[in-house]
């Protein structure tokens, strides 16, 4: 959460973490007849990113990534450890698992490479379009569910978006 977070800044999180996570359980058990550890897996997952994007998202983890994250090397490494997210996700939620987990790595890859290697003056456009690109190709497959694409876009949110946004107090914007 950062150093220096409010009690009323870590309520914020943990309620949207616990909310998503509370969530998508419901969602999947009325939606499909999963197996109860499939249920615990995707509510950690739904835990884990909707806490983290709204994390990314505050004021006290940007300044911690400002120091943490300065170089591009160190940023795209931040984006690659979410790999097994992506992963994870589209095994639990998709019916023909194998292709969209290769277009999730792709496109995972990609918008972090892209994203990390821009010069700071054109990041929060390149960011927004990594953002873009990779919520559209998470709809794009055929057996993609809505579960599955509304993780896959808080994720990539998370990623291109409020993580990268440390970078504006850079360029005091």
């Amino acid at each position: 959460m950062g150093p220096g977070a409010s009690g009323s800044q870590k309520h914020l999180v943990y309620g949207w973490a616990i909310a998503a996570s509370i969530g998508s359980a419901v969602w999947l058990a009325l939606t499909d007849d999963p197996e109860p550890w499939k249920v615990l897996a995707v509510s950690l997952i739904a835990f884990d990113i909707a806490g983290g994007a709204v994390a990314c998202s505050m004021e006290p983890l940007q300044r911690a990534h400002l120091r943490r994250y300065a170089s591009s090397l160190s940023r795209l490494a931040f984006s690659l450890l979410h790999l097994p997210h992506v992963l994870l996700i589209l095994w639990l939620l998709s019916a023909d698992a194998w292709p969209t987990m290769l277009l999730g790595t792709i496109t995972l890859v990609a918008g972090s490479v892209v994203s990390s290697m821009a010069s700071t003056s054109v990041c929060r456009g390149v960011q927004t379009a990594a953002f873009l690109v990779s919520a559209s190709a998470s709809f794009s497959t055929l057996s993609s569910t809505t579960l599955q694409g509304i993780l896959l876009m808080a994720l990539f949110y998370k990623l291109f978006v409020a993580f990268p946004s440390f970078q504006a107090a850079r360029l005091g914007t």
